[in-house]
């Protein structure tokens, strides 16, 4: 089931239901401290930035964030009154990362979705019946047996270069996609962090910027870095 948590031009409280309170906990946290830290960081363009930020979709094995996985979708928004802190939309899922970030039809419909929050005629209980009739991302079928110990692994010759990046990414299941189809300031990009990204880091995710917020970015061999 999907759940949901944050502030709505429409409300002038904070609003959340269906979603487990350790997954509401940990990510009020971060997004208090991820807008906190930016607001520090970007002054007086903070608004601007945080206004036209894009919406970002993410993708988690289990033990990725916490110990069931997760897909999600937050957006940036501000309540009736003014206090600007992000919606977010967010559901267990039973396969891995991969799995999410390979599947575009969920995050596509969500976008559609997670944009009416931002209407001021926003009516929740209906708004929600369109939500729950959205579909998850489907687990993966496995094309391949994979030990559950930990240890160093062997690939067969046959297996393809899908299997190989599954393979990394099931050894270390710490490992979150982020993606997005980008923004004014922000080019379509996708992340890999573990975990939630660092506070210091979320500035990113608002204006882009990557490197000079401790991002490690990666290029094409033959063009600039």
């Amino acid at each position: 089931m999907w759940g949901y948590m944050g502030k709505v031009p429409a409300r002038g409280d904070f609003v959340a239901a269906d979603i487990r309170p350790e997954v509401r906990d940990l990510f009020f946290e971060w997004f208090q401290g991820a807008l906190a830290v930016s607001r520090d960081q970007l002054a007086d363009a903070w608004m601007d930035a945080y206004l036209t930020s894009p919406i970002w979709h993410f993708s988690a094995s289990p033990g990725g964030i916490l110990d069931t996985g997760l897909v999600g979708t937050l957006i940036p928004s501000v309540d009736r009154v003014g206090r600007h802190f992000p919606f977010l939309v967010v559901r267990e899922f039973g396969g891995q990362g991969l799995d999410g970030w390979r599947d575009p039809q969920w995050a596509s419909a969500m976008e559609d979705c997670i944009l009416a929050v931002l209407e001021d005629d926003w009516r929740e209980e209906t708004w929600r019946q369109q939500l729950m009739a959205l579909q998850a991302p489907e687990p993966t079928r496995a094309r391949m047996h994979w030990p559950k110990a930990d240890g160093n692994l062997v690939l067969s010759t046959a297996s393809s270069e899908a299997d190989w990046l599954e393979a990394m990414l099931r050894k270390d299941n710490r490992t979150v996609i982020w993606w997005t189809q980008g923004s004014a300031f922000v080019e379509p990009v996708t992340l890999l962090t573990e975990g939630l990204p660092k506070i210091g880091q979320f500035v990113s995710m608002m204006v882009g910027q990557w490197s000079n917020h401790g991002w490690l970015e990666a290029a094409v061999v033959g063009e600039q870095a």
